[in-house]
């Protein structure tokens, strides 16, 4: 593994999601020095681990305190970002949309790194003064396998990813998307991020191949799904056909089918998602995909 990252000054765990407690994390491995500020155990329950509002004011926090050398690490998956988001806004008398966070006045241009249930601020780094980063999270997966695909300098330099030997292409441009199924929840709400002329990148994880294919469907038939450079798809660990009756597709029909109609490129198997070997891919920064026949995806940052 390569040395390293450049020092930064403090990390953030966010507790949007599933409980999140204090414990060890591979990121004391690399920034050993650096003080994780754990979010404080919840004095109320609502149905989630915390109420909305001590979860929307602990991301608050947690971005009030970060600067340009901070690193925040969504804690781990689940559910309840959505609901944090919308607290904080409405505590702040602000409405529920794009521009509404930008209200908010965050702009430390930190860098963020998770993803699952906290896609949502994967596709929120420019209201919320973010780089952000698809990738592991602070408490999933437990340790960075020595065989894995992510690498804290991936934050700070360009790195490679494997993919489909036989896949050529150059993108560059914007990546959004994240889980599957929390995109979708954007959809149609102030917090829809622009389609035009980005990549698109998905992954899921523990969903029946009929609910998969339902929802690629919605993906194809958005107003603006042409307007996209690409689509990559990555990991969908654990993604099976429903047992008995019924839509029996595997993943990779799925995937097929959807690859065929797509009116933009389709690019399968990219390494990132709910697996431990998981690698990560930059956010809503300009970025650049280049991918040679049997070589590896290079993935650089067009500006740092």
């Amino acid at each position: 593994m390569p040395d390293a990252s450049p020092p930064i000054s403090n990390i953030e765990i966010l507790a949007t999601a599933n409980p999140v407690e204090k414990g060890p994390s591979w990121l004391q491995t690399f920034w050993p020095d650096v003080p994780l500020n754990w979010p404080e155990d919840p004095s109320e329950g609502a149905g989630l681990h915390a109420s909305d509002r001590i979860r929307g004011a602990g991301l608050e926090a947690s971005l009030k305190r970060a600067s340009n050398r901070s690193l925040l690490v969504a804690g781990r998956g689940g559910y309840g970002s959505f609901r944090a988001l919308k607290s904080l806004l409405h505590s702040r008398g602000m409405p529920l949309s794009r521009e509404g966070i930008r209200g908010l006045g965050f702009c430390s241009n930190a860098r963020f790194l998770g993803f699952s249930d906290l896609s949502i601020f994967l596709n929120l780094g420019h209201e919320l003064g973010l780089r952000a980063w698809h990738g592991p999270m602070a408490l999933w997966p437990e340790s960075l396998p020595e065989d894995g695909f992510f690498h804290p300098s991936h934050l700070f330099s360009p790195y490679e990813l494997p993919m489909n030997p036989q896949d050529t292409f150059l993108l560059e441009g914007e990546i959004f998307g994240g889980n599957l199924t929390v995109f979708l929840s954007l959809s149609g709400c102030g917090l829809e991020p622009d389609w035009r002329g980005k990549i698109l990148f998905l992954e899921d994880v523990g969903e029946r191949t009929y609910r998969l294919d339902r929802m690629l469907q919605q993906i194809l038939a958005h107003r603006d799904y042409r307007y996209l450079q690409a689509v990559i798809l990555g990991s969908f660990h654990d993604c099976e056909a429903q047992e008995g009756g019924g839509f029996q597709a595997s993943l990779q029909e799925i995937q097929a089918e959807f690859q065929k109609s797509s009116p933009v490129p389709v690019y399968l198997n990219c390494p990132v998602g709910h697996i431990s070997k998981t690698g990560a891919l930059p956010f809503c920064q300009p970025t650049r995909l280049f991918k040679e026949q049997g070589e590896n995806l290079k993935v650089e940052l067009l500006s740092f």
